[in-house]
């Protein structure tokens, strides 16, 4: 359910997540600590779902809802970074999403 605590746990409401261990962010701050990576927050995850989900379906209306924001604007200034960052390390995906978008603004009539 989304906005409401309920026992699923949902991308969106990933703090009210728990399991029967306790919160799974401190299960995340070990787990990043015993490979060497502390700087990896728990939120990462959610930045990693947003991109790929966006990679794999290509509809950001769909991916924007999933993460529950209020507006695709949101979904977009999220995406745009994480993009980047895409761009720099698989160029090859990142030309796939440029011209994904290139064709959407033609077929939308932006120049």
């Amino acid at each position: 359910m989304v906005g409401r605590r309920s026992s699923n746990c949902t991308i969106e409401h990933h703090t009210h997540c728990r399991n029967k261990n306790g919160n799974f962010s401190k299960i995340f701050k070990k787990a990043v600590r015993d490979i060497g990576r502390p700087e990896l927050k728990f939120h990462n995850l959610r930045d990693t779902f947003a991109l790929m989900r966006y990679l794999e379906t290509r509809d950001i209306y769909q991916v924007s809802k999933e993460l529950g924001h209020s507006s695709v604007k949101v979904t977009e200034k999220y995406l745009t970074h994480q993009l980047s960052m895409l761009e720099a390390d698989f160029p090859s995906l990142a030309r796939d999403y440029n011209a994904q978008k290139q064709a959407e603004k033609i077929m939308l009539g932006i120049p």
